[in-house]
């Protein structure tokens, strides 16, 4: 197979930079390990640029009635008193959509795998495993795994962007060197949705205790988000069990008014790549850069990437 961009990973990154491609013609090919979109909801909020680009991909309408509108956020001391509040710029809306805006991830990626496949052009080899590739002045030979049955598939492409993550096995080929930012904490993140009434900040919040700081976000419909930050002696393994989980939460929320959804403890980084380019080679999103999700750009800076 003979492709004008090989991309490799097909999340919002991969998938964005897929419509865009392939409403220019392009041939793509879209490499992905899994065969379904993850489940569980990771990004939370995009901003106005963001979609902008999915109103370039034609998806816009589409994925507009699936958000809300950003509600600001309120910086809550030790006493609960509120010390700072931040609202979404005023309007007019300057490019056409809100500022800020809510979604649920697997519903977003969902629509923009959609929007791909509207190309005959592109093509998305699911369950095909990265390997390695080859360049040469004309192109880059790729390596590739078909996973259901272990045989190599060889692919061609004049491109390749990398769009597989932080984890991004295209960024150990190249040998690209992470500058990291001296940010390093370990965060638990409580996915739940709202199952009764209960009491709740009308705005995001950011809580500023020293006790145990923490984020409260109000995603969509009834999805709601917390961050906690874990605290000097705990370790991730301390938080495996869901009755761990839902003991620190019940310091920001009464946990019975919850379904959680899922939790996870991730690791916050401030990391960027010295270089994201090698020949024909491109990385993207988070094979390029990390940043801790307190602004909500993580994902925003991907779509920007593409």
């Amino acid at each position: 197979m003979t492709v004008d961009v090989a991309l490799i990973g097909c999340g919002p990154t991969g998938a964005t930079l897929a419509n865009l491609l392939g409403r220019r013609g392009h041939r793509v090919a879209v490499v992905e390990q899994s065969a379904e979109i993850c489940d569980k909801p990771r990004a939370i909020t995009a901003d106005q640029e963001v979609m902008r680009v999915f109103q370039e991909c034609g998806l816009a309408d589409a994925i507009e009635p699936m958000t809300s509108p950003h509600p600001g956020t309120d910086f809550v001391g030790i006493d609960d008193q509120v010390i700072q509040r931040f609202y979404p710029a005023p309007g007019p809306k300057q490019l056409g959509w809100e500022p800020n805006w809510m979604f649920v991830q697997p519903e977003l990626e969902a629509v923009l795998r959609r929007g791909a496949a509207r190309f005959e052009q592109v093509q998305a080899l699911l369950r095909h495993r990265y390997l390695g590739h080859a360049q040469d002045a004309d192109g880059v030979t790729l390596q590739l795994q078909r996973l259901v049955d272990g045989a190599a598939v060889p692919l061609r492409a004049r491109y390749v962007v990398a769009c597989d993550g932080g984890r991004s096995a295209v960024r150990r080929a190249v040998g690209a060197t992470i500058e990291d930012l001296a940010f390093d904490e370990w965060w638990i993140v409580v996915d739940a949705r709202l199952r009764r009434p209960t009491a709740l900040p009308p705005r995001c919040a950011q809580y500023c205790r020293p006790s145990r700081p923490g984020t409260y976000i109000v995603g969509p419909g009834d999805l709601r988000r917390w961050e906690i930050k874990l605290l000097p002696g705990e370790t991730p393994a301390d938080f495996e069990d869901e009755s761990a989980i839902r003991r620190v939460l019940a310091s920001f929320v009464d946990v019975d008014a919850l379904e959680l959804w899922r939790s996870a403890v991730y690791r916050f980084h401030a990391l960027v790549l010295d270089r994201w380019r090698d020949g024909r080679v491109f990385l993207a999103g988070d094979a390029a850069h990390q940043m801790p999700p307190f602004l909500g750009q993580g994902l925003c800076a991907g779509i920007r990437d593409a």
